[in-house]
């Protein structure tokens, strides 16, 4: 995958365009964006080397203590989903794709203010802040940088604007997502759903679009 990728994938998952670039500048941060790379400084292996032991369970990962991926998931709990979610779907420990579905799947079922605030917000800053300090929780709250990262990708997003059938469909995303977390139906079975109020947001929301 290529930042492109990994965004596109963030913003199909019902991210706005902010909250996708608010993500990635934290991993930018946190792993430079390489999905198999090992905390510096914390094994004596190589990033390849300790991968394939990984994959091939020659080494404790859950309870090595050492930050891993792209967003350098290091509490034992978050390792041990990360590795149950990468044999769920076959996949190497280091890949790309799993571990971008992977993020995406922990903030909706683990931290899903987190979620929801990345699937609605506009505000590049605060929602950088927000994953630093909820999501990712690093020892130094070095958010300035992450700041500086989610604004780089920002601009490159914005050389590349969705059609309107995008525009559409990543907002249904969005609109399902909020509502999943204020509990009108579960987060993972949300496709194909309808109620009164999502009928009614639609609404407004094609209102609003017909005025622009």
């Amino acid at each position: 995958m290529s930042n492109q990728t990994i965004y596109t994938a963030l913003v199909a998952g019902g991210m706005t365009i902010e909250g996708a670039c608010a993500l990635m500048g934290n991993m930018q941060q946190e792993s430079r964006m390489k999905s198999n790379i090992v905390q510096i400084g914390c094994s004596k292996l190589s990033d390849e080397q300790y991968t394939a032991a990984v994959d091939n369970g020659l080494i404790d990962f859950v309870h090595d203590g050492i930050g891993y991926g792209l967003c350098q998931w290091t509490h034992w709990e978050r390792k041990q989903r990360l590795l149950e979610f990468a044999k769920k779907l076959g996949a190497s420990i280091g890949d790309e794709d799993m571990q971008v579905k992977f993020a995406i799947y922990e903030m909706k079922t683990y931290y899903n203010s987190t979620f929801l605030l990345l699937c609605s917000t506009n505000d590049l800053y605060y929602a950088t802040q927000f994953v630093c300090v909820n999501y990712e929780q690093p020892k130094i709250n070095n958010v300035a940088i992450r700041y500086t990262y989610a604004q780089g990708f920002l601009q490159q997003a914005y050389t590349e604007k969705p059609t309107p059938s995008e525009k559409i469909d990543k907002t249904i995303l969005v609109i399902q997502s909020i509502m999943a977390g204020d509990g009108y139906w579960d987060v993972d079975q949300i496709h194909g759903k309808r109620t009164d109020l999502f009928k009614k947001k639609i609404v407004e929301w094609a209102n609003d679009v017909a005025t622009i």
